[in-house]
């Protein structure tokens, strides 16, 4: 019996394949849609952001320039505390907020920092730049002063195999800077023209030069060591004080009712640097920077900036005495006592230095 083969044929509805496309399309540009969108309003929000990181700046500015009103009328304020305080109505929008206002021109018992060679910064010592008169606690009788932190600084000092002198030995220039200090002293009444007391000290690592000072003695009294550590260099008194006698530099006795300002540049290399004052009895003084610093941080919305300034309130009679301030590597009242003298290293060999003797040293004094 022959079977008949049926031939059966699957009929597509019509409008599948057009559904289908619709379908691809709405995806993708829904897809597209979305991201638009969504690329839209990060652009708002981070507009939105940027509006109020500027206002919450302009804010911050606001509570500097009031903090320097502050400080222009009372050199000596200082703010510890982030409370606003004073500081609290710069400011009537009440979407803006100053949450922490700090003054701060002290330093305590020392001041460390950095400075590049050539370039100066003014400290004062003791309660130099208040009215309050002097006493034996808080007059500053010695200083001490070190620099060239070995881990930062990482100089190369090394002796004269003959002479054992210190001198910078390393060609890539990172040796111990020389450091010029000029001392200013007024009488606590005030300082002017007439009644300021100068002196400069200029010490290299491994000698002292008691510089333009009146008094001889200091030479003698002054010396550096530059094998201590973390600072390799610091100034040391040979009678066991704990720094250099700075009326001895001054050429004048010890008087409680003294004021003083210092000035430290380093000389040759930038370095960093220790700053230490102590009174009469070998304790320490306070350290109070020539510079106010000034930290404030705003608030608008949920977005917070912080700014840091500085304020001058070196008195422009101290700054003007330093300017004036002259420098000679011979004592002034002492004219046969020796300038500054520079060892210039003058053997090599092949580029690598080697150790020398006094017969190749070309020796430079002026």
């Amino acid at each position: 019996m022959r079977e008949k083969i049926k031939k059966v044929e699957y009929i597509k509805p019509k409008g599948v394949t057009s559904i289908l496309v619709v379908i691809a399309v709405t995806v993708i540009l829904t897809i597209i849609i979305g991201g638009i969108a969504a690329l839209t309003v990060r652009e708002l929000r981070q507009a939105s952001n940027t509006e109020l990181s500027n206002r919450a700046l302009q804010t911050a500015e606001s509570g500097v320039r009031a903090m320097v009103q502050k400080l222009n009328s009372d050199p000596t304020y200082t703010k510890t505390d982030c409370d606003p305080g004073i500081f609290e109505n710069v400011v009537t929008d009440t979407n803006q907020e100053i949450t922490c206002i700090t003054v701060s021109n002290k330093f305590n018992k020392s001041y460390e920092s950095y400075l590049e060679k050539d370039r100066a910064t003014q400290i004062f010592l003791g309660e130099a730049y208040t009215n309050i008169a002097s006493d034996d606690s808080n007059t500053p009788q010695y200083l001490k002063v070190s620099w060239n932190e070995e881990t930062l600084d990482k100089p190369e000092i090394v002796a004269y195999p003959d002479t054992f002198e210190l001198y910078p030995g390393s060609k890539d220039y990172k040796y111990a800077a020389g450091m010029e200090i000029t001392i200013i002293s007024w009488p606590s009444a005030g300082l002017s023209a007439t009644n300021a007391e100068v002196a400069t000290i200029f010490v290299m690592p491994g000698r002292a030069d008691a510089g333009y000072t009146a008094d001889n003695s200091l030479r003698t009294q002054l010396t550096t060591n530059c094998n201590n550590t973390p600072y390799k260099c610091t100034t040391n008194d040979t009678s066991g004080k704990p720094g250099f006698d700075i009326f001895a530099a001054l050429g004048k006795p010890y008087n409680a009712n003294t004021k003083f300002a210092i000035r430290v540049k380093p000389r040759y290399a930038n370095t960093h640097y220790k700053i230490e004052a102590f009174n009469s009895s070998s304790q320490s003084v306070n350290i109070q920077s020539s510079k106010a610093q000034i930290d404030v941080t705003a608030k608008v919305g949920n977005l917070y900036r912080r700014v840091k300034a500085e304020k001058v309130v070196l008195p422009s009679s101290v700054e003007n005495v330093f300017d004036s301030a002259l420098f000679s590597g011979n004592n002034i009242s002492d004219g046969s006592s020796p300038g500054i003298c520079k060892n210039i290293v003058t053997k090599q060999n092949a580029g690598v230095y080697e150790p020398v003797t006094n017969s190749d040293i070309v020796k430079s004094c002026n």
